[in-house]
């Protein structure tokens, strides 16, 4: 199933399948938010395609799941901004993919909401949300790479209770917390990432296993790499290779660093 541009105003009638929620206008911008279960558009069937939207003003702007678990979609090459809540969140979602969206203005940008897995988000700009730029909750098994994450309020990645997940090639930079940070996620892969005038760069805590290699942190006002004692996990749990960085703790010699 495709949901493309083509019509300003979209509706149930002639797109979605009968077990789909009312679809939104989502090309006028709506004055102000109207209740919590309007969605700009809410994807609520196996397959589905949203690409090329323009979405604002609504409570949020892409959200898939709600009740019922969704397989095999992509959302692709949207513009959400503006929104009350989350610019795209995902709920139960299974071998989906989020893609080249840009997401401005929103409390989360991109968000998957527990119960996902392997999803695949890559190649969006998130920027100027007033909380996590991305961040996966209870959502194993998926893939953060190639993205843009710049001046968010908090983190620009945060992997959260969230194993085997991958954040590889990503830049997160000038958020307001940590660049990237992986808590409660073990055995994740963190690689080839950049992070920049972050209050810390890269943070882990109680996530063993997780392999950190080639990742660069300069810049960061607090910690470029910070892994701590969380949970009972010591930072020695984890895997370092080749990272570079200016500061670490709990030492450079345990982040493997080479001086950017």
């Amino acid at each position: 199933m495709r949901l493309t541009s083509d019509c300003q105003t979209c509706t149930h009638e002639h797109l979605l399948p009968q077990n789909t929620r009312r679809l939104g206008s989502v090309f006028v911008k709506a004055d102000r938010p109207t209740d919590d279960y309007e969605k700009g558009i809410a994807v609520m069937a196996d397959d589905v395609l949203v690409e090329g939207f323009d979405i604002s003003g609504f409570w949020s702007g892409i959200y898939g799941g709600l009740g019922f678990p969704v397989q095999g979609g992509h959302i692709v090459r949207n513009l959400i901004h503006g929104c009350v809540s989350e610019g795209i969140t995902m709920s139960g979602s299974r071998d989906y993919e989020i893609g080249h969206n840009t997401v401005e203005g929103t409390p989360t940008g991109i968000m998957l909401n527990g119960a996902n897995t392997r999803v695949h988000i890559h190649n969006n700009r998130v920027t100027a949300s007033r909380g996590d730029g991305i961040r996966l909750w209870l959502s194993p098994g998926c893939v953060v790479d190639h993205n843009v994450c710049e001046d968010n309020a908090w983190d620009g990645i945060y992997l959260a209770q969230s194993p085997e997940c991958t954040a590889d090639h990503n830049r997160a930079c000038n958020n307001g917390w940590n660049g990237i940070e992986v808590g409660n996620s073990p055995d994740c892969t963190v690689t080839g990432n950049e992070t920049c005038g972050n209050r810390s760069g890269i943070t882990v805590g109680g996530s063993c296993g997780t392999r950190f290699e080639r990742n660069l942190a300069a810049g960061n006002g607090g910690w470029d790499l910070f892994a701590v004692d969380w949970d009972g996990c010591d930072p020695t749990c984890n895997w370092y290779f080749n990272n570079r960085a200016d500061t670490a703790y709990p030492s450079l010699e345990l982040w493997d660093v080479k001086v950017p």
